[in-house]
């Protein structure tokens, strides 16, 4: 029997996954030399940073607004993936147009990063299941079947 209680996240909980977002952005602003300053090669990864500055400081907002809202934790989640799986691809095989950073895993920048890009992904991951397994169950009854859904078309 569904509790009368739905699942909401915590304000550490939210004020923490949105503190990680923004140190995504503010790691990536620092990386990049400053918000405008990327003019290196080549251009599409200067547009790449931009993405991540902006969807981690709009991811942050979304969180605090809407703490249980599925698209915000979703979001949270992919702030910390994206750039973590780019770092990752960087490192092992390089970007085309870019392979500066083949093989430099010692850049404390990268490793603070990863921790905060993981962090992040973690806590994406769990407010998902946890808001995911407060869903209440579909009623079978409640769906139309096929000549039920004609009928209705039908008119």
């Amino acid at each position: 029997m569904p509790s009368s209680r739905r699942f909401v996240p915590d304000w550490p909980a939210v004020l923490t996954t949105a503190m990680l977002c923004l140190t995504v952005g503010v790691i990536h602003i620092v990386d990049q030399g400053g918000i405008t300053k990327y003019a290196g090669s080549p251009w599409w990864l200067g547009w790449g940073y931009r993405a991540i500055e902006i969807g981690a400081a709009v991811t942050a907002v979304a969180l605090v607004v809407r703490r249980r809202w599925m698209p915000a934790w979703l979001s949270a989640f992919l702030v910390g993936f994206g750039p973590f799986s780019v770092f990752l691809l960087t490192r092992l095989v390089g970007l085309p147009g870019d392979s500066s950073d083949f093989g430099n895993w010692g850049d404390p920048l990268g490793t603070v990063s990863l921790f905060v890009e993981g962090t992040l992904m973690l806590a994406g991951a769990t407010m998902i299941v946890h808001v995911f397994a407060d869903r209440e169950p579909v009623n079978p009854n409640d769906l139309l079947g096929t000549d039920q859904i004609a009928q209705r078309l039908a008119g």
